[in-house]
C-alpha cells in the first residue's frame, strides 16, 4: 500500500471562482451563486470574501443574504462549470494517464511511479502537482488545493487539509501526527450525525477514531464505521478509475424547490411525474433501469425526508416511477409541515435486458412511446412533451396567469 502515491485536487470555492475569473469587477468581492426561485434559491458556493460571515452553500439564500447582505447574488452557468472541468481533466492527464474525475471540481490522480523510478516518490509527486496547480491558475485563473498520500482517503483528507492553493503532503511516517491534529469531520464520510455520535464518546481526533478497537467502531456505526477507521490506517485500496473505468452510478435522481411552500398533495404529485420523467429519461439514456424508488420531500423548516421503495419490476418508466412515488408521499399525509422542495430517485439501477418484448406486451407499446418521446426530446429539446400534469405546475408557478 505504501508504494502507491495518488493526488487529490479540489478547486476552491469553484463556481464563485469560475464568475470572479470571468467579471474582474468580481475579484475579492463576497459571492455567492445560487440556484432556484428568488430568495427561496440555495447557495451553491460562497466565495473565500463571504465565508467569514457565515455563509456557505447548502444554506438558504435568504438565510445567506441576512448574514452577508454586501453580498453579490450570481446565478450558475453550469455551461462554464463543465468547460472548466473538462479543461481541468485535460491538465491532469497532461501528466499521468490515470486521472479519475470525483466530481465536477476534484480530481484523483494516481502518480505512482514505475519500478525503474529512483528517488522520494513524494518529492516526484509535489513536483507534479505544484505544476498542475500553476497551470490551472496560469490558464483558467482558478485556485486549487492539493493533498498527496498513499491512499484516495488520505489524499482526499490531505487536500481538505491544505490552505487555500496549498498543498498537503500525508506519508507513512507523519501519518500518525496528522490524524491527532485532524478534527473527526475533516474525514469524507463523517457527517455530522456521525460526528455527534462520536463526540458523546469523547472521541474528537481522527487518531481517537483510529485508536477505536473494530468491535468499538462496530458499534458506534456500524460497517461504515469499520471501514473509515480502517482507512485511517491507510487500508483503502481503492484505484484511481480512468474515465473508461468508472463504476456505473448507483442511483440516479432529480429535485426541484418550490415556488412557495405548499402542502397540496395534487400540485407535489404534478412534480412528481414531472420529475420522474426527467430520471426516466436519464435512465434510458444510460441503458439502465430501476429496481427501487425514492421519495425526498424537504418541508419548510429544511427537514429532509427520504422514503423509499422496491419495485415490483426494474423500469425505466416515468409513469411507474412516479406512480410508486406518489404512493410513498400519500403515506406522509397529512404532512407535518408544507414541502419547500420535492425529488425523485431511481435506485438499485441495473442494465437493461436484451430480452425481445412481445409487440402485443404493454410494456413494449409503452417502450415504443418513450424512444419516441425520447426522439422528440433530442431533436427540439426537453420538455418539448410533458405529460398533462405539467399544466397543474405551470398554475402553481404562475397562478396570476404570467
Amino acid at each position: 500500500m505504501a508504494g502507491r502515491v495518488v493526488a487529490h485536487i479540489d478547486m476552491n470555492a469553484f463556481f464563485a471562482s469560475i464568475a470572479q475569473a470571468a467579471a474582474p469587477h468580481l475579484r475579492g468581492k463576497p459571492v455567492l451563486v445560487a440556484g432556484g426561485p428568488g430568495d427561496r434559491g440555495v447557495v451553491l458556493t460562497a466565495s473565500y470574501e463571504a465565508r467569514p460571515s457565515g455563509a456557505r452553500s447548502g444554506m438558504a439564500l435568504r438565510t445567506a443574504r441576512r448574514l452577508c447582505p454586501e453580498a453579490i447574488i450570481v446565478p450558475p452557468d453550469r455551461a462554464a462549470y463543465t468547460r472548466a472541468s473538462r479543461r481541468i481533466e485535460t491538465l491532469c492527464l497532461d501528466v499521468t494517464d490515470r486521472v479519475e474525475m470525483a466530481s465536477i471540481d476534484e480530481a484523483f490522480l494516481d502518480l505512482t511511479p514505475g519500478p525503474r523510478f529512483r528517488g522520494n516518490p513524494f518529492e516526484s509527486a509535489e513536483a507534479t502537482v505544484r505544476r498542475v496547480q500553476a497551470g490551472i491558475a496560469a490558464e483558467l485563473h482558478l485556485p486549487c488545493s492539493a493533498g498527496i498520500s498513499f491512499t484516495k482517503t488520505l489524499a482526499k483528507l490531505g487536500s481538505d487539509l491544505a490552505p487555500r492553493e496549498g498543498l498537503t503532503i500525508i506519508r507513512p511516517d507523519n501519518l500518525p501526527a496528522v490524524l491527532e491534529t485532524a478534527d473527526i469531520e475533516d474525514l469524507v464520510g463523517i457527517g455530522p450525525v456521525t460526528a455527534r455520535t462520536l463526540r458523546k464518546r469523547g472521541i474528537h481526533t481522527l487518531a481517537q477514531l483510529a485508536a477505536l478497537t473494530e468491535a468499538a467502531a462496530r458499534d458506534l456505526g456500524g460497517a461504515h464505521l469499520v471501514w473509515l477507521r480502517e482507512a485511517c490506517h491507510g487500508a483503502d485500496d481503492g484505484p484511481v478509475r480512468r474515465p473508461d473505468e468508472e463504476a456505473p452510478a448507483k442511483s440516479v435522481g432529480r429535485t426541484e424547490t418550490l415556488p412557495r411552500d405548499t402542502d397540496d398533495r395534487a400540485v407535489l404529485r404534478a412534480y412528481l411525474r414531472l420529475l420522474a420523467e426527467g430520471v426516466a429519461e436519464d435512465l434510458r439514456a444510460r441503458n439502465r433501469v430501476a429496481g427501487g424508488v425514492a421519495l425526498i420531500l424537504r418541508y419548510a423548516d429544511f427537514r429532509t425526508l427520504t422514503r423509499q421503495a422496491r419495485l415490483s419490476e426494474a423500469t425505466d418508466d416515468g409513469a411507474a416511477l412516479a406512480a410508486r412515488a406518489g404512493r410513498l408521499l400519500d403515506a406522509l399525509y397529512p404532512l407535518r409541515l408544507p414541502a419547500r422542495l420535492v425529488g425523485v430517485r431511481a435506485d438499485a439501477l441495473s442494465s437493461r435486458g436484451s430480452s425481445q418484448l412481445s409487440l402485443f406486451d404493454s410494456r413494449a407499446r409503452r417502450a415504443a412511446v418513450d424512444q419516441a418521446v425520447d426522439a422528440i426530446h433530442a431533436a427540439f429539446g426537453r420538455g418539448a412533451l410533458r405529460p398533462a400534469s405539467a399544466l397543474l405546475v405551470e398554475k402553481f408557478k404562475h397562478p396570476d396567469g404570467t
